[in-house]
């Protein structure tokens, strides 16, 4: 696993980026677990979710990648 001090950078608009911390993806990761085992998401809100979830997965599985 790489440092926590790694960061990558977010596109949000087509005009602006911006970073954030390999540590602050985790975070949200894990907060993603937590709320969802404890019923916070609606059915409806489940494939948005999942899709972040999935794209900050990405993000943290590319940097163990190059750590190796």
């Amino acid at each position: 696993m790489s440092s926590n001090s790694s960061s990558a950078p977010v596109n949000v608009s087509e005009d602006k980026t911006c970073t954030i911390s390999y540590k602050d993806i985790q975070l949200v990761l894990t907060l993603v677990n937590v709320v969802s085992s404890r019923g916070g998401f609606k059915p409806a809100e489940f494939k948005l979710v999942g899709e972040l979830f999935d794209k900050l997965s990405d993000l943290t599985k590319e940097d163990d990648k190059s750590a190796v």
